[in-house]
């Protein structure tokens, strides 16, 4: 496709990392970190466009495909619905969510969580949610590279998109975040808490707090600041157990392997510039030439 006007540097950096380029830790030069075979996640919407297929995320159906970049199509995609629950409490707050209410959480390490009050907190947590992304270690590196090559491609696609399409695009997918929440309550109503079944258990009655003091949804205070995970009072939600020192080890590699990846393509994409630019080069001097011979 065309390339967008940018930093040409960058865009031959994201180019190359998109089809599967980058510096093997191994001291073995540039290798594929990916079968350059398989599809990327940009081939997959390419495809998915092509063939008018679902988008493969409940927050953005088919119809709406068309009212965003592909760039945020493959972001909302690494994240899936949830819901509020005790453990994602702040003792730093006096008032919270109340248990249920909807969510993001990453797809990935399903801990990363987000619970914007409203179409506009939603908004302002995209770049919360890139940044994520990019950090997160669970997250595939194709998805990564997938991500940063279409940052080029939205440039052009802003462009026929209209004036006010994020706040069309996110007031439907806040719409439906909340009718998936509203849809799962009415199949399956929500299990009652931990500290209140153990209460039951150790009295015969329970005594029901009064309504000043619990918290409901039209009560919520806006907060300027998203919500993180901490750790899970419920059983069934008590985070994977990794081992540490392997997990720094990983971590130690996949930094020292994506440093030596910038270094090698960030060096083949200025090569790649200078090209660009010598032919230019030559091509204004062929021009120029063929005027004075006339």
């Amino acid at each position: 496709g065309a390339k967008p006007k940018g930093d040409t540097t960058q865009y031959w950096i994201d180019a190359a990392k998109e089809l599967g380029l980058h510096d093997s830790h191994e001291g073995q030069g540039i290798s594929f970190f990916r079968n350059p075979l398989d599809k990327s996640p940009v081939d997959e919407i390419d495809a998915e466009k092509n063939d008018d297929a679902p988008t493969g995320s409940i927050l953005v159906p088919t119809e709406d495909r068309q009212k965003c970049t592909d760039q945020m199509l493959l972001l909302m995609k690494q994240f899936e619905p949830c819901q509020f629950r005790s453990s994602d409490r702040k003792p730093s707050r006096s008032r919270d969510r109340a248990l249920g209410f909807p969510g993001l959480v990453c797809i990935h390490c399903n801990q990363k969580r987000y619970f914007p009050i409203s179409e506009k907190k939603l908004q302002d947590s995209l770049s919360l949610m890139t940044t994520h992304i990019h950090n997160c270690f669970h997250a595939p590196l194709d998805v990564k590279a997938s991500l940063c090559y279409l940052q080029h491609r939205s440039l052009l696609q802003k462009q026929e998109l209209p004036g006010q399409w994020k706040f069309t695009f996110f007031k439907g997918v806040w719409n439906r975040l909340h009718q998936h929440h509203g849809a799962e309550v009415d199949a399956d109503p929500p299990a009652v808490d931990d500290a209140v079944k153990e209460s039951e258990c150790k009295e015969e009655t329970v005594k029901v707090m009064p309504e000043e003091n619990n918290p409901t949804v039209e009560d919520i205070s806006p907060v300027e600041e998203e919500l993180e995970t901490t750790d899970s009072a419920d059983e069934e939600d008590k985070p994977i157990l990794y081992d540490t020192s392997n997990v720094a080890l990983e971590e130690q590699d996949h930094a020292e392997a994506l440093r030596d990846m910038k270094d090698l393509i960030k060096s083949a994409a200025l090569w790649l510039s200078e090209r660009d630019a010598e032919y230019e080069t030559r091509a204004r001097g062929g021009r120029g030439k063929g005027s004075k011979r006339r």
